[in-house]
């Protein structure tokens, strides 16, 4: 039988006088999908803070694929990624040292795919300027670009033709697409294609970015 690919025995967590998280058995196999279901406080996000080494149990032993968060975190985080219900980029850094960071973490950092998407965000020209005035000095360029969440009745297309699109990702009916927009006619080009209901939407900056890098993924992945 092959390893798991995670693995809590008897994971307690406590903050204070709080127990976030008592006594957790869970086993996943590899090729699996968790969703973890619960109230508020009920120690979800404490659970993935300690599967991915952010945080350290107090009682009982963690294995992601087969490491342990707390001893091997660095090699964890090489092939295991935690997407925070609001992620956010450092204010207080420029441009510049955001990617001098990313490229320190990450091993397998691709430069050259970073500069060309600084490119494509023009923020080349920008890159001593801090990101919490940066979405200021670009709000003219993030302004001609969307995200819209389009309905289609017999099913979203698995492949879409749009001019500007960036990225695009289907959930049964429904199709999310964020796409360049300067025309301001993205919803009446989704309901040319099919789309019965369409909502459009302004998007930030960070966004914009992790469509961008998330679609030169999938184009990778889907060349391999």
């Amino acid at each position: 039988m092959s390893e798991a690919a995670l693995h809590f025995e008897q994971v307690t967590r406590r903050f204070g006088k709080k127990t976030a998280v008592d006594r957790l058995d869970l086993k996943v196999e590899p090729g699996s999908i968790l969703g973890l279901v619960g109230r508020n406080g009920s120690g979800k996000t404490t659970s993935l803070c300690l599967a991915y080494g952010l945080l350290y149990a107090d009682e009982g032993s963690i294995r992601v694929l087969g490491l342990d968060p707390q001893r091997d975190g660095l090699e964890l985080r090489t092939r295991v990624s935690l997407l925070a219900e609001e992620s956010s980029l450092y204010p207080w850094m420029t441009v510049r040292e955001i990617l001098d960071f990313g490229a320190a973490m990450h091993p397998n950092w691709d430069a050259q795919l970073a500069a060309d998407v600084c490119d494509r965000l023009n923020l080349g020209t920008n890159e001593h300027r801090f990101l919490q005035v940066l979405d200021r000095g670009l709000e003219p360029f993030l302004s001609l670009v969307r995200r819209a969440r389009a309905i289609f009745e017999n099913g979203a297309p698995d492949a879409i033709q749009l001019d500007g699109k960036i990225d695009a990702q289907v959930d049964g009916r429904v199709l999310t697409v964020v796409a360049e927009d300067p025309g301001r006619d993205l919803e009446r080009r989704l309901r040319s294609l099919g789309a019965s209901e369409v909502e459009v939407e302004a998007i930030s900056l960070e966004d914009i970015l992790i469509a961008f890098l998330r679609s030169e993924v999938g184009s990778e992945v889907a060349h391999v």
